[in-house]
């Protein structure tokens, strides 16, 4: 039986595993002589069991999925797992083969029918596990589509006491990638808010409890629902910018709108949807490895997108429950809100803060609710504008873009002098 050492290797595994052999031996494939070797039956079978973890075998091309690939471009190039000082003797092929050859079935097992995936070296029969499906269908994946059906169309509002953790149970693959998605809204950062206004209700001068009220969330008893927030609970949708808070709002030309610019009044606890969590995928020569976590970056961009994605007038309402619960769910743990990125502005960043209206003094219901909006957010300006137009220069087929002529500015910023210690009497 031939001898590799781990000068061979450029696999730490694959390292750990010869050197566990504690037997030092001339290597026949890379010259060295007195390193830590093995026989090329056992480092072939550990090889092997590491391809079984993150490949199978496939039958070829059909029209519906890609070729496969061989083992030596998996091991040469897709997962290098030889040294250069293999590759500078050139006996990188004669190890490959004869560690595929020496760990494959003996006589016996192939007169028994047994198929050997990786014996040919040069064919193209392996593929990545689930390479056609598994990005839909991995625990992530199934999490959220499992999490979504039971909430929509099993049991909201209360469960079973023996079925008390259910709801978490379903959730727990998707909340363990969501986990580190926490980022931070600081204080004095801007944000943005739009409210179409009929063009009559800009006619009159507004006093500025009617200007805080205006720019701040629906009344909860108006509270319509919408991606984060059931009905009857109202939360404060915002943007970065005024161009995304535009674009998200989807305005035709000639419609009146007010813009509220908010300052941060304290740092805010985020779940940050824009950014992919950082997703660390273990060799396929760990014992440990976790196939799932192949897929669970494409997953995390389309949920993503799912999240981002604009609701319409005709969604139906089922269609909220799942982010709504989800939602309240992060609520509960101490966030503040979610923050995603626009479907409609490219670059542009939105934030479901939960937060709800100002309340009636006295409200006995105040310690139910979400806090005042006004706690957390200062209005430090509010102004009417028109649209004019839509600029094609940012419009893609789901994008409207705006440019610097699309709006007339109607009435910019109150222009009572002593208006902005006046806002701040009435939030404080």
């Amino acid at each position: 039986m031939a001898m590799c050492c781990t000068g061979c290797f450029d696999e730490a595994l694959i390292e750990h595993f010869i050197r566990d052999n504690r037997r030092r031996k001339p290597c026949e494939f890379c010259g060295r002589q007195r390193r830590f070797a093995a026989d090329t039956e056992a480092v072939g079978n550990f090889i092997r069991e590491g391809l079984s973890r993150a490949y199978e075998q496939v039958d070829g091309y059909s029209s519906w999925a890609p070729p496969g690939e061989s083992v030596q471009d998996v091991l040469f190039h897709g997962y290098p797992i030889f040294s250069e000082r293999v590759f500078a003797e050139g006996t990188e092929r004669v190890l490959l083969k004869t560690l595929m050859e020496d760990s494959g079935p003996d006589w016996h097992g192939i007169a028994d029918g047994e198929v050997d995936p990786f014996g040919d070296v040069d064919a193209d029969c392996i593929a990545l596990r689930d390479r056609d499906w598994g990005e839909g269908y991995n625990r992530f994946a199934w999490s959220w589509a499992s999490f979504k059906f039971h909430v929509s169309h099993g049991l909201r509002f209360f469960e079973p006491k023996s079925e008390a953790s259910l709801r978490q149970t379903l959730a727990a693959p998707l909340l363990e990638l969501l986990e580190g998605l926490e980022s931070g809204l600081e204080t004095n950062q801007r944000l943005y808010r739009v409210i179409p206004v009929p063009a009559h209700s800009l006619a009159a001068p507004m006093e500025p409890k009617e200007a805080l009220a205006a720019a701040g969330p629906a009344p909860r008893e108006k509270a319509r629902e919408g991606r984060m927030n059931p009905a009857g609970i109202s939360y404060m949708y915002l943007a970065g910018d005024v161009e995304t808070c535009l674009a998200e709002k989807r305005l035709g030309a000639g419609e009146f709108v007010l813009v509220g610019e908010f300052m941060v009044r304290r740092n805010l606890r985020i779940l940050d949807l824009a950014v992919l969590p950082s997703i660390g995928v273990r060799s396929m020569f760990d014992p440990d490895y976790d196939h799932d976590l192949v897929w669970a970056k494409g997953f995390a961009n389309a949920f993503r997108d799912e999240i981002s994605r604009p609701v319409g007038e005709e969604s139906e309402p089922a269609s909220y429950v799942p982010t709504q619960v989800l939602s309240e769910y992060f609520r509960m743990e101490g966030f503040d809100g979610i923050s995603y990125p626009s479907s409609q502005y490219p670059g542009g960043m939105n934030y479901a803060l939960f937060c709800g209206p100002r309340l009636p003094d006295e409200d006995s219901w105040a310690q139910y609710c979400p806090p005042v909006f006004s706690e957390w957010l200062r209005l430090e300006r509010l102004s009417r504008l028109q649209v004019l137009g839509l600029t094609p220069s940012h419009a893609t087929k789901d994008t409207v873009g705006f440019g610097p002529d699309d709006f007339r500015d109607e009435v910019c910023d109150f222009r009572e002098e002593d208006m902005d210690h006046r806002l701040e009497l009435l939030e404080d």
